[in-house]
């Protein structure tokens, strides 16, 4: 989006801007007093990156995660304790200045904007009604940092996602919290 606009209103400027794709694992949690697990996730979507000096750029994204967490042992039903697995959808829309540290890797820093998509809540695997999980906090935003290694087109990533807002509107302890790896592919305008 951000790019969308620069394009328009700086249309001398799109030769520099590359545009990529890129997928990856994500390993997410959230913050809170209880004992959490990590959920295993993806994030695949498109990059772009436009030069802002010799060794810089800026990087806009937009992108679809799919992150959570887990609880064991965490709500009984029926007189049994159940595990408690949280799935949500998200299209995030990161923007990261970019600064290479050598010229096959960067260091990257950033925000993000998202919107949740969708959402599920499982009770030891059987999927219930997410009703359940209270009224739905429709945005999140928080911070990006990472590394990217170069190679010609390819590239791969690490990047910490610290969020600053919950995914419910009633509870405010379960702020997310992100690592993943991805791979991705540059190509010319």
């Amino acid at each position: 989006m951000f790019f969308a606009l620069f394009v328009l209103l700086c249309p001398n400027s799109f030769a520099q801007v590359k545009l990529g794709a890129k997928a990856g694992y994500l390993y997410s949690s959230a913050s809170g007093d209880i004992d959490m697990r990590h959920y295993d996730g993806y994030t695949v979507g498109l990059t772009s990156s436009f030069p802002v000096g010799p060794s810089s750029n800026v990087i806009g994204e937009l992108l679809f995660s799919k992150r959570g967490y887990n609880i064991d042992k965490s709500v009984v039903v029926d007189d049994e304790w159940k595990d408690l697995k949280v799935s949500f959808s998200y299209i995030d829309i990161p923007v990261m200045f970019e600064y290479k540290v050598l010229p096959f890797a960067s260091i990257l820093g950033g925000g993000y904007f998202g919107i949740q998509a969708g959402r599920s809540l499982y009770y030891s695997g059987d999927k219930q009604d997410d009703t359940m999980m209270g009224k739905k906090q429709l945005f999140d935003f928080g911070l990006l940092a990472g590394i990217r290694l170069h190679y010609k087109k390819l590239f791969l990533e690490a990047q910490y996602q610290h969020g600053f807002t919950a995914p419910y509107k009633e509870i405010g302890v379960f702020k997310p919290r992100s690592f993943s790896v991805n791979l991705g592919y540059m190509f010319s305008l």
